[in-house]
């Protein structure tokens, strides 16, 4: 059934558009690949907070309480900047950035673990080490049958 007035139009999707004058909208799309896009309730973004984190944090959550947004309006925007043809691009490239990180603090907690673990087995030689040379003291002083009026003590630093 083809009769219904919104069956023949083309699938919208949601976009967020910046202009070489770097205007930022918020809109519905059919054709995103031309020069000049047709935004239908296209909503200028006038201004968001450092908490929106930018222009990719607008697209990605939307704006906040403390953003300005015009009212929506039929239009077409020219004149947009080369960046948002690359963003998917963009973002896989911080994808893959952020997963090579992660695999890097990865490597650094293992290693950072390995080393907790050497330095655990050293402290434990070096009680155990101290130990043995007090009972090896001790044994000496009564094998000797020394007497002193003053107890031997030793440390180790």
């Amino acid at each position: 059934m083809t009769n219904h007035p919104n069956r023949a139009k083309a699938k919208e999707r949601a976009v967020v558009v910046t202009t070489q004058h770097r205007g930022v909208f918020f809109g519905y799309a059919t054709d995103t690949d031309a020069e000049i896009i047709k935004l239908s309730k296209a909503r200028n973004c006038l201004s968001w907070s450092a908490d929106v984190k930018g222009f990719m944090g607008l697209a990605a959550t939307g704006p906040n309480k403390s953003c300005r947004v015009g009212p929506a309006v039929d239009g077409e925007l020219g004149r947009l900047r080369q960046e948002i043809a690359q963003t998917q691009k963009t973002l896989a490239d911080f994808e893959a950035n952020k997963t090579s990180q992660a695999a890097a603090e990865s490597q650094e907690l293992v290693r950072l673990r390995k080393d907790n673990e050497d330095l655990l087995r050293l402290r434990n030689e070096v009680r155990q080490l101290r130990n043995e040379l007090q009972r090896s003291v001790a044994r000496l002083i009564r094998t000797r049958g020394m007497r002193s009026a003053r107890p031997v003590s030793v440390t180790i630093r």
